[in-house]
């Protein structure tokens, strides 16, 4: 009898430990969402840079829930001189990066700015990103309008493995 109440006072306390770290979870992602008409903007985040860099790169995703496309056409943040989406790609064994002007929303997708591919672009850092702080960063959409999301600095090589060292910055 006593081993059976155990069992079941131990299943109890899993079942509420789930539940809390769901819960957690939910709360933690609804903290890091930006809204702009049908656009969700989700976990915004970028790597800590040294002192001497001039680049930065950061990363979200970007939910279009409305029945039409969508595109990203501008961005704006204090951290840089100039802000833009770029794409990486393999082009025979090394890395390249280049402007794609517009970002298309495909209605109903998720699109994910990460390491490796999609991503937003800081040229001409007026200083360099700090583990732990944040910065803004502005988006225009054709359709949705203009959200302010608030990007959190993580740690050098955070999240996969975007080595920009030999990367052509210039187109």
């Amino acid at each position: 009898m006593k081993e059976n109440t155990m069992k079941k006072l131990v299943s109890l306390i899993a079942v509420i430990a789930a539940t809390t770290m769901f819960l957690i979870t939910d709360v933690y992602a609804a903290m890091n969402q930006y809204k702009a008409g049908d656009i969700i903007i989700e976990n915004p985040w970028a790597r800590a840079t040294m002192s001497s860099a001039q680049t930065a790169a950061a990363f979200l995703t970007i939910k279009n829930n409305g029945s039409t496309p969508d595109r990203i056409v501008a961005l704006q943040s204090p951290i840089s001189q100039k802000t833009e989406i770029h794409q990486s790609f393999m082009e025979g064994d090394m890395m390249r990066m280049r402007p794609v002007g517009v970002l298309e929303l495909a209605p109903g997708e998720v699109t994910m700015l990460k390491p490796g591919s999609y991503h937003v672009m800081f040229m001409g850092l007026k200083f360099p990103l700090a583990i732990g702080e944040t910065f803004p960063l502005r988006v225009k959409f054709e359709k949705s309008g203009e959200v302010e999301v608030i990007v959190k600095i993580m740690k050098a090589g955070a999240r996969g493995g975007m080595n920009m060292d030999n990367m052509n910055h210039a187109n």
